[in-house]
């Protein structure tokens, strides 16, 4: 959190930042606590806060799971499930979860637009996420046809090497800068 607050109190303004929790933060209760800790310590806006959660992660214990998420959520972090379609989770539970976005494997991705059994599994995970009201991203994009079918089908959040390759802090606001994507107003 330390960095990405340095980041916007030098101007730069690149909406949410994602996390990850392990599975025995997801497991734990003083793990709002810590959280809640860190975020006062280093004063962050909560609001651009992004937790990923694997779909395997709230399978053990769906209801402790589930009880922690939702004191993430009255923080004001929002909720992703990551690799979603991957785990053995039930329907059922996805509607408990409070959650805001789901991201579609990168495994579903990899084939498309060609394989009819990713089209057809892709297509349903955008459709679920519209139908539930919540946003939907693809990881693991690495072509234009892959990029092209998702937005077409209505996923327009698009994560992969088609635009970038994971990059150190100070690749990340070299990148920025130099993609004109970021501004600096100091």
């Amino acid at each position: 959190l330390k960095i990405t607050k340095d980041w916007l109190d030098i101007g730069f303004d690149f909406g949410k930042v994602s996390f990850n929790a392990s599975t025995l933060d997801l497991h734990n209760y003083s793990y709002v606590d810590s959280l809640e800790e860190a975020i006062n310590e280093v004063g962050y806006d909560t609001s651009s806060l992004e937790l990923e959660v694997l779909e395997s992660q709230s399978m053990k214990h769906p209801e402790k799971v589930i009880a922690i998420l939702k004191e993430i959520r009255k923080l004001g972090i929002c909720i992703t499930v990551d690799d979603f379609g991957t785990g053995y989770s039930s329907l059922a539970y996805l509607k408990k979860l409070p959650i805001n976005k789901l991201k579609i494997d990168k495994s579903f991705v990899d084939e498309l637009p060609i394989n009819k059994d990713d089209i057809a599994i892709t297509q349903s995970i955008i459709a679920l996420a519209q139908n539930m009201n919540l946003n939907i991203i693809a990881e693991g994009v690495e072509t234009v046809e892959q990029k092209e079918f998702l937005v077409q089908k209505g996923c327009s959040n698009i994560q992969g090497y088609l635009y970038s390759k994971p990059l150190s802090a100070d690749e990340l606001i070299k990148y920025l800068r130099n993609q004109n994507l970021i501004k600096c107003t100091s």
